[in-house]
């Protein structure tokens, strides 16, 4: 199938039952399908949507698409400020433990480093082990409550965690290199068109040769294909506009991770692991080393 061909169907499925975000991404979806119309889905790479993205985000057609995007961004907060607040007693992803892999990372002899960056830190459980363990920790979410959280665990603990509130695509973190940089949770929920962005983003702000530890949803867990039936990065991203992967998130094999970070990392493992919760849900713990 052709992604011309892909892009009608999912526009005239879009109209027929009314759903609201495929409306709302039609003007998008035809830029697409005008940049590679002829091609068919399973060859459209994560790089080359970043690039149409970056022809066509100035443009009226995309801005339905940012808006989900920032409604996204908006529901950790609502989320996690429930969660202060006593309206449900867990979120499903929280732990009071630190991640099973990033503890075993620790314990290996020969791994010690000294400024770690985390994306995604929610409630700073991470980032307050890590702290422990004598790194100088900056640890970064977009949702205030969860950082409060953070910041109570860190009291608790007396150990000290610069806890930032923000986007990481649009914060300034300095110029100085990090030693280390670690994510549990938010690479999977990155719009496949800023992959190209989230990998820039960590290797510049790692020294040449520090680690990157990425921990995020395996293919079995998160289905990329939208309905089961579609392949490879353009199935990802519209799947993100059907809606199928607002909530959840994306889902990933060794091969596509490979596909979007090879050029800057050498990746040493890609191990699966089971979720630390005792849920039936497998991640990728992946550990990659900068090259360029």
């Amino acid at each position: 199938m052709t992604t011309r061909d892909l892009v009608a169907l999912l526009v005239e499925y879009g109209r027929l039952h009314s759903v609201e975000s495929l409306v709302d991404a039609t003007p998008y979806l035809e830029e697409l399908a005008r940049a590679v119309g002829e091609r068919p889905v399973r060859s459209v790479t994560a790089r080359e949507l970043h690039d149409i993205h970056e022809q066509v985000c100035t443009r009226p057609a995309v801005r339905p698409l940012l808006e989900l995007v920032e409604k996204k961004s908006q529901r950790w907060e609502l989320a996690y400020s429930q969660r202060a607040r006593g309206v449900v007693p867990t979120l499903q992803w929280e732990s009071p433990r630190p991640v099973r892999a990033l503890v075993a990372l620790f314990d290996r002899p020969d791994f010690r480093p000294r400024r770690v960056l985390e994306l995604g830190c929610g409630d700073g459980v991470n980032a307050v082990f890590m702290a422990s363990k004598g790194c100088r920790v900056t640890a970064i979410d977009v949702s205030r409550t969860a950082l409060e959280m953070g910041r109570e665990k860190a009291r608790a603990a007396k150990v000290k965690v610069d806890f930032v509130e923000g986007d990481v695509f649009t914060l300034d973190l300095g110029r100085k290199p990090f030693d280390f940089v670690f994510d549990r949770g938010m690479f999977h929920h990155v719009q496949v068109f800023h992959h190209e962005d989230y990998k820039h983003l960590v290797a510049e702000h790692l020294t040449p040769g520090g680690y990157f530890h990425l921990i995020c949803h395996h293919v079995s867990t998160r289905p990329t294909m939208l309905l089961d039936c579609m392949c490879g990065s353009i199935g990802k991203l519209l799947g993100f506009l059907a809606g199928t992967l607002v909530e959840t998130g994306a889902g990933f094999t060794s091969d596509d991770l490979h596909e979007v970070f090879s050029d800057r990392f050498r990746i040493d493992s890609t191990d699966l692991v089971w979720d630390d919760n005792n849920r039936p849900l497998c991640f990728i713990s992946a550990l990659m080393q900068r090259t360029s």
